[in-house]
C-alpha cells in the first residue's frame, strides 16, 4: 500500500485536507526507478510498514543538464522528506541522518574543533579535508589504502604498484630518489678500469 492510499484509509495527519507538512523521517525501501531519474522510494516507520512513499527526487546541492553531483542514498538509509505543498504524491529526500546503529565515519568527523571534512562511499574509499591548522592536508584513499597526500610539504603518493600512462603500463614508476643516487654514482667497465661517476651530475 503505498502513502497515498494509506492516508485514504484513515491515517491523515491533516484530517481536512490528507496532506503531510513539515519534514518527516523515513527509511529507504528501493532505488529502482523505472524512469532512471535517480529517484527512490521510502518507507515511513511511523505508519507502519506498508506504507511506502511514491517515487521521490533526491535533493542534490547541484544539479542539472549531464552535470551535477551524485550521492544517491542507499536502500535502508534513514531519510528526511518533504512533500510538495504537503501532497503525499510528490515527495522529496532532502538529506539523509546518521541514527544509533548507522554512525558517521570514524576519522576525526565528530571533533568539536570540526577539522575534518570526509566523503566516504560504502566499499571504504574516501576524501578526507583536513583544516588543521599547521597540518592541513587533502588524502584520496582507495578501500585498499593507496592514496594519495596533499600538504604544505609537496604530495605523497602511497602505493605498492605506481604505473603512469594506463593499468596496462608494461613499466612501474621510477623511485626518484634512489635513481638519483644510482645514477649519479653509477660507472662504466672500460679497458683500464672502471670509470669515474658522471661529470655532470643529475640534479632534482
Amino acid at each position: 500500500m503505498n502513502l497515498s492510499e494509506t492516508l485514504a484509509h484513515g491515517y491523515e495527519l491533516d484530517s481536512t485536507s490528507g496532506r503531510i507538512y513539515g519534514v518527516v523521517v523515513g527509511v529507504v525501501t528501493s532505488l529502482d526507478d523505472p524512469d532512471h531519474l535517480g529517484r527512490v522510494k521510502v518507507k515511513y516507520p511511523w505508519l507502519g510498514d506498508d506504507s511506502e512513499s511514491e517515487w521521490a527526487r533526491v535533493m542534490s546541492f547541484m544539479a542539472g543538464g549531464s552535470r551535477g553531483a551524485v550521492f544517491r542514498p542507499e536502500e535502508k538509509d534513514e531519510v528526511l522528506v518533504l512533500h510538495e505543498h504537503g501532497d503525499p504524491r510528490f515527495p522529496y529526500v532532502i538529506g539523509a541522518v546518521w541514527n544509533g546503529s548507522d554512525a558517521m565515519p570514524s576519522e576525526r568527523g565528530t571533533d568539536v574543533d570540526n577539522n575534518v571534512r570526509i566523503i566516504k562511499s560504502r566499499s571504504g574509499h574516501k576524501v578526507v579535508l583536513d583544516d588543521t591548522s599547521g597540518s592541513e592536508k587533502v588524502i584520496v584513499e582507495d578501500k585498499q589504502g593507496n592514496s594519495v597526500t596533499l600538504s604544505s610539504g609537496g604530495i605523497v603518493i602511497k602505493s605498492g604498484a605506481i604505473k603512469a600512462g594506463s593499468d596496462n603500463a608494461s613499466e612501474g614508476l621510477v623511485l626518484g630518489d634512489a635513481f638519483l643516487q644510482l645514477f649519479n654514482n653509477h660507472t662504466h667497465p672500460t679497458g683500464v678500469g672502471p670509470s669515474g661517476p658522471p661529470v655532470t651530475p643529475m640534479v632534482k
